[in-house]
C-alpha cells in the first residue's frame, strides 16, 4: 500500500488525479499503521474511533515519556491531513503537504525503507500493477454495445480521442476473429489522455491478461497522427525476450525469416515508446550491410542487459521489424479501407519471428559474441 502511495506521488505531476489517489492510499495506510502500533503497545482498539486510539496511544505509559511529544505531534499532524482528505469538501492540500504526509507514512510503515529510495526505484508500470492489485481490477474487453463500429478514416488521425474509440472495436472485435487463427489474443490498449501522441494495440500469443504484453515480445499496431506502424514490438519490461531477439539477430538465425519479407518491410528504431527513426528497408540492409547490422545489434544487446540489471523500463527499441504507412503517402487511403486485412498479413508474415523468440527464450542462454 505504501509503495503505491509513493509511486502515485512520484507521477502526480505528470498524471491528473494521481496526487489525490496518493493521499487516499496514504490515509488508509496511516489508519493501518495506527492500529498496528496500538496493538504493539498493548492499547486495546476494539471498535474505537481513530482519534480515540491516537489519544490513548499518545498517553500510553509503554511509550517512553521522552518520545511521547514526538509521537503525539506526528500522529496528530497525519490525522489532520487524513481528516482533510476524507472529510473536507475544499481539499486544500498543497503538493508539498501531500509529499510530507507520504514521506512520514513511509517512515512509520516501513522503517527499513526511505521515501527517496522508493521514489527512485518505482516505475510507472509497477504503479499500475499495484493499483490494479489493490483495487482487484480485472481489465477485460468492453461490451459490444459501447464500441464505435465505424471504420477508421483519415480525419480520425486529427483527433486521437475519436480514433481511440474506433480502435476499441478494431482491436477487441474486428481483428479478434481473424487473428485467433494465429493463436494471437488482444491485450490492453495503451492509455489515452488528452496529450497522448499515439495509440498502441498489442497482441500476444497464448492466454492474455496480467499485462503480458509489458513483459513479452508482441505483434502490435501503433497509430499516430502522421503514421501507422505494424510489426514486432516489446513491452517496457520484456528484457529476456529482447535479449533473445538480439542474440538470434546477431547470429543470423532470423535471416531466413527476413528473406521471406517483401520490400515494404523495414528495420527501425523507436524512442520514447512510439517515435520512429533510422527507418531502413530490409532489402537494403541484408545481406549487403550485415556487418553494420550486427554491430548495431551488439550495442542494442548491451543496452538491454544494462536496463535489465538496473530494472529500468525500456522506453525504446532498436532494429524492430515491420511496416510503416505514412499518412501523406498515396497508398494511405487504400490502406485504411483494407486495414484489418493488412494487419493480418503483416502479423502472419512476422509470426515466425515471434515463435522463434518465444521458443528460444525458454532454452537459450544469451551469450553474446560466441
Amino acid at each position: 500500500m505504501i509503495r503505491l502511495a509513493v509511486g502515485l506521488c512520484k507521477f502526480s505531476e505528470n498524471v491528473d488525479g494521481f496526487l489525490e489517489q496518493s493521499l487516499f492510499w496514504s490515509a488508509l495506510c496511516f489508519e493501518h499503521v495506527v492500529q498496528c502500533t496500538a496493538k504493539a503497545y498493548g492499547v486495546h482498539i476494539g471498535g474505537k474511533e481513530l482519534c480515540l486510539i491516537i489519544d490513548e496511544l499518545c498517553g500510553s505509559s509503554r511509550i517512553r515519556l521522552a518520545d511521547r511529544d514526538g509521537v503525539r505531534q506526528r500522529l496528530n499532524m497525519l490525522k489532520a491531513v487524513r481528516n482533510r482528505m476524507f472529510h473536507s469538501d475544499t481539499f486544500p492540500i498543497t503538493f508539498e503537504q501531500a509529499e510530507d504526509m507520504v514521506r512520514a507514512i513511509v517512515g512509520m510503515a516501513e522503517p527499513a525503507l526511505t521515501f527517496d529510495g522508493l521514489r527512485k526505484e518505482i516505475t510507472y508500470e509497477q504503479v499500475r500493477s499495484l493499483r490494479d492489485g489493490m483495487l482487484k481490477v480485472c481489465r477485460s474487453p468492453l461490451s459490444i454495445e459501447t464500441l464505435d463500429e465505424r471504420g477508421v478514416c483519415d480525419l480520425d488521425f486529427d483527433d486521437l480521442e475519436v480514433l481511440y474509440e474506433k480502435c476499441k472495436f478494431l482491436h477487441f472485435r474486428k481483428l479478434k476473429g481473424s487473428l485467433s487463427s494465429f493463436g494471437l489474443q488482444p491485450e490492453e490498449m495503451s492509455e489515452l489522455i488528452p496529450t497522448s501522441g499515439t495509440i498502441w494495440l498489442p497482441w500476444v500469443r497464448g492466454q492474455p491478461g496480467n499485462r503480458r504484453h509489458v513483459r513479452n515480445i508482441v505483434l502490435g499496431v501503433n497509430l499516430a497522427p502522421s503514421f501507422v506502424r505494424i510489426g514486432i514490438d516489446f513491452g517496457s519490461e520484456a528484457y529476456r525476450a529482447k535479449e533473445v531477439y538480439y542474440a538470434l539477430l546477431f547470429r543470423g538465425t532470423l535471416d531466413s525469416e527476413f528473406t521471406k519479407l517483401s520490400g515494404d518491410y523495414c528495420l527501425m528504431d523507436t524512442f520514447w515508446y512510439f517515435n520512429i527513426r533510422n527507418l531502413r528497408q530490409i532489402k537494403d540492409c541484408l545481406p549487403c550491410r550485415v556487418d553494420e547490422i550486427r554491430q548495431e545489434t551488439k550495442l542494442a544487446l548491451e543496452e538491454t542487459k544494462e536496463k535489465c540489471r538496473l530494472h529500468l523500463p525500456m522506453k525504446g527499441h532498436r532494429l524492430l521489424i515491420g511496416r510503416v504507412l505514412r499518412r501523406d503517402s498515396p497508398e494511405f487511403h487504400g490502406f485504411l479501407a483494407d486495414m484489418p486485412e493488412t494487419i493480418k498479413r503483416v502479423f502472419g508474415d512476422l509470426l515466425g519471428v515471434v515463435k522463434q523468440v518465444e521458443q528460444s527464450s525458454k532454452i537459450l542462454l544469451v551469450e553474446y559474441g560466441q
